[in-house]
């Protein structure tokens, strides 16, 4: 809604390129999903952003639990 969880995607994203780090944006809801299990497999290190409500798991990811 806010676009946080993109906010920060794109300082790591920027953050890791400063550095000299080969890094990609995938954005889960816009792109196909075939690739995405290859690249992560293939990364050396991955970043996971996902939005909250009030500083906390929206509740559909609270109700699934850990």
């Amino acid at each position: 809604m806010w676009d946080s969880a993109g906010q920060m995607a794109r300082a790591i994203l920027q953050g890791a390129s400063t550095a000299g780090v080969e890094a990609r944006l995938l954005h889960v809801r816009r792109s196909d999903l075939t690739p995405i299990p290859t690249e992560v497999l293939d990364a050396a290190a991955v970043a996971f952003g996902s939005s909250t409500l009030n500083r906390g798991m929206m509740p559909v990811a609270d109700a699934a639990g850990p």
